[in-house]
């Protein structure tokens, strides 16, 4: 079971046993599966490129890119020369680094969305103090 695969059973336990509002609880266990799918892909599709553009042989291209569910843990065939090991290995690090800063991205664009939508809820009276505010509301 992969990790992504462990997330997604972890989230529907959690909120089968979770007591109270489980609507806050699932739309997180769901945000951090969809984000794991996000830099899964994203590293997969990154890795292939890379390594497709290296010399090396089908097999060997197959036998690292099967691995892609390991992230940056990916074992290198010791098969290759010492040369071309090390832009294996800078290939897998490159491409993650490249996936998680598109979740970095992603996460940064939803604060920055979460943030707009407050500012667009939240009532603002303009000349009441806070106190003044949490008289009228009781």
């Amino acid at each position: 079971m992969d990790a992504v695969q462990w997330a997604l059973s972890a989230c529907c336990e959690f909120i089968f046993v979770s007591s109270g509002s489980a609507s806050p609880k699932l739309a997180g266990l769901l945000a951090i599966a969809l984000l794991g799918l996000t830099i899964q892909a994203a590293f997969a599709a990154n890795l292939n490129q890379r390594i497709g553009a290296l010399e090396i042989s089908a097999g060997l291209q197959e036998e690292i890119e099967q691995q892609h569910n390991k992230l940056a843990a990916i074992e290198i065939p010791s098969s290759l020369d010492s040369g071309m090991h090390m832009q294996v290995g800078q290939s897998i690090k490159d491409s993650f680094v490249a996936a998680f800063r598109r979740v970095v991205f992603i996460c940064a664009g939803l604060a920055i969305a979460s943030a707009l939508a407050a500012v667009l809820t939240i009532r603002h009276d303009k000349g009441n103090t806070s106190s003044e505010l949490d008289m009228r509301s009781t």
